[in-house]
């Protein structure tokens, strides 16, 4: 409830003119808006109202249905942005096409803080069965995690600082989660064969990730930046890619390797993971390389 309170007391930027296609305005109708109580989470409903996940205090319960009735403004225009954001930022509704179509295209998003940015939210996405709500809420799937700004509409190099941060910090929950629930015999050895190859790989990546968001401007397009420029970023976004795609290799292996051995309640963190890389490797392929790509071969759709 404190971050759609805080939504609201932005000055939340203008959503430019957009045509949904048919998969997004089926999104956007189905579409629930997750945030955290102290000791539950409340989800905002498509057709209105909300649930709750747990037990909540009486007066976190009245603010979020007072706050329901008075602004179903912002949440509209939270709802629309994010399908917009997620549509022009993110790969992830093409990635995950198959389980979203498959659940009916029901999305649930979670907002969670950005540490040191206070108008920007990581969001995860997870999708369900339209059935399986609200009683096997447990039973989500998590399709991945975008970040984005309230008051921003553009992305600083197509959002790459907030791309970089997440890699360094995923890596540390994996690492974390091996270590607490791996058992002391094999830690070791999934550690140095994998996880030491996960870290070599991330610091190459915040290395590349670094000389591109120092040496280009924020927005990487014709419009700011001249030809060559232009083609050797793109050479350099895909260079991300690759060492991307090494990641997930790896980490393909790792959840083999885990499957094998029964680790179940480590192996689920190393799935999700997976995830973000593909998605990630997915962002860069579509929607940075194709687009520059299109941009300097002159192609207009």
């Amino acid at each position: 409830m404190i971050r759609l309170k805080q939504i609201a007391q932005l000055e939340l930027v203008k959503i430019p003119r957009f045509t949904p296609d048919s998969y997004q305005r089926e999104i956007l109708k189905k579409l629930y808006l997750e945030f955290f109580f102290e000791r539950c989470r409340a989800l905002l409903k498509p057709e209105g109202g909300y649930f709750l996940t747990g037990p909540a205090q009486p007066e976190e319960e009245q603010e979020l249905a007072a706050f329901v009735e008075r602004r179903p403004d912002v949440i509209a225009w939270l709802k629309e942005y994010l399908v917009y954001q997620l549509s022009v930022y993110s790969s992830l509704l093409e990635s995950n096409s198959y389980y979203i179509t498959l659940n009916d295209h029901l999305i649930i998003t979670r907002f969670v803080d950005v540490p040191d940015h206070p108008e920007d939210f990581e969001v995860k996405l997870y999708t369900i069965g339209v059935d399986e709500l609200p009683h096997n809420y447990r039973d989500k799937i998590y399709i991945g995690r975008d970040f984005l700004s309230v008051t921003r509409l553009h992305r600083e190099h197509f959002g790459l600082k907030h791309i970089r941060n997440s890699l360094v910090d995923q890596l540390e929950k994996v690492r974390a989660r091996i270590r607490n629930l791996v058992p002391e015999e094999e830690r070791d050895e999934l550690e140095s064969e994998y996880v030491d190859e996960f870290a070599e790989l991330t610091v190459d990546f915040r290395e590349e990730a670094d000389g591109i968001i120092e040496g280009y401007p924020v927005e990487i397009s014709p419009r700011a930046m001249d030809h060559e420029s232009l083609l050797e970023a793109n050479r350099r976004f895909r260079e991300l890619k690759h060492i991307l795609i090494e990641i997930e290799e790896t980490a393909r292996e790792l959840e083999a390797v885990m499957f094998e051995r029964d680790l179940h309640h480590a192996v689920r963190y190393v799935t999700k993971y997976r995830k973000d890389l593909i998605n990630y490797i997915n962002y860069i392929m579509i929607k940075i390389n194709g687009r520059v790509t299109d941009a300097v071969n002159g192609i207009h759709i």
